[in-house]
């Protein structure tokens, strides 16, 4: 996350400085540090979520085994 933020604010950072010289290079190079923390932000979510989803089938998962030893053990079907 340390470096998606350091990414667009780099990004921001040559923006502001391709403004004030005129640059057409840094113009690029801002938006292309732009693009990459986009990028590299929406990899950060997707992959969040993923450990969310494989977290709550762990828990599922877990709570179906009790509740299945609980029936074994009250013999209820």
């Amino acid at each position: 996350m340390k470096c998606i933020f350091t990414s667009s604010l780099s990004g921001t950072a040559f923006y502001f400085l391709s403004e004030i010289t005129n640059s057409f290079e840094l113009l690029l190079l801002s938006c292309f540090l732009l693009i990459v923390s986009a990028i590299a932000f929406a990899l950060d979510v997707l992959a969040w979520r993923a450990y969310q989803d494989r977290k709550y089938e762990g828990t599922k998962n877990a709570r179906l085994k009790a509740l299945n030893s609980l029936r074994k053990t009250l013999r209820i079907k």
